[in-house]
């Protein structure tokens, strides 16, 4: 959990909850819906395995991707 609230301060989004396997991250500059929010919810599978699924929870992700 450390490390994905680490790379949203890297990446300009700030940490909105962060509850125990749960993130809520939102960006901090305005797109056509918004700002983009986007939830992460770490899943471990195995003592050293864990799958990170990242979902958006509102926003618009043309400007991310677009590169503005």
């Amino acid at each position: 959990m450390s490390k994905l609230e680490s790379l949203a301060k890297k990446v300009n989004f700030h940490i909105v909850f962060a509850k125990e396997f749960k993130v809520k991250m939102q960006g901090t500059s305005n797109g056509r819906k918004g700002k983009l929010s986007v939830l992460a919810e770490v899943i471990e599978v195995a003592p050293d395995v864990a799958i990170v699924q990242f979902s958006k929870s509102a926003g618009d992700t043309f400007l991310e991707y677009k590169g503005e």
